[in-house]
């Protein structure tokens, strides 16, 4: 999944719906593709680390990490938000400690641009919440 995401094509908009919300939206099919990769990242965390697939999702963090970085800085928003998300839970990892200071950086970037105001917290996993959330564990480090 991560090998598509320089793809043009994935940044066309696309129409988005979720099972317990009545609305539809539109984002970039990249930014979609980006949370998808966070949440899995997100579930392997929770789940017991002796498994086998569990190991090899987690051991895979770098690798998510460079495909995930360019979108950092991209000029869509909803892309770069759904990367700085992912990154947030990528940087744990021991071996990206040497990205926390540019990811909190970042974090600090959207939060004071105004970027994000209000945390959804109808999900735990939407962007703005992980955000919120995650800035606070990221900038303690």
């Amino acid at each position: 999944m991560a090998a598509i995401l320089a793809d043009p094509r994935t940044a066309t908009d696309c129409m988005f719906g979720r099972r317990r919300e009545q609305t539809d939206r539109r984002a970039p099919l990249r930014s979609e593709l980006i949370i998808w990769l966070g949440n899995r990242i997100w579930d392997a965390e929770d789940s017991p680390h002796d498994d086998p697939d569990v190991a090899a999702v987690l051991a895979m963090r770098p690798a998510l990490f460079t495909a995930i970085a360019p979108f950092l800085h991209d000029d869509d928003a909803t892309i770069r938000l759904a990367a700085l998300a992912t990154a947030i839970l990528l940087v744990e990892d021991h071996r990206l400690a040497h990205h926390r200071a540019e990811i909190a950086e970042r974090v600090g970037i959207e939060l004071d641009g105004g970027t994000i105001t209000e945390p959804d917290i109808q999900s735990a996993r939407d962007t703005s919440y992980a955000l919120a959330v995650a800035a606070r564990r990221v900038t303690q480090r």
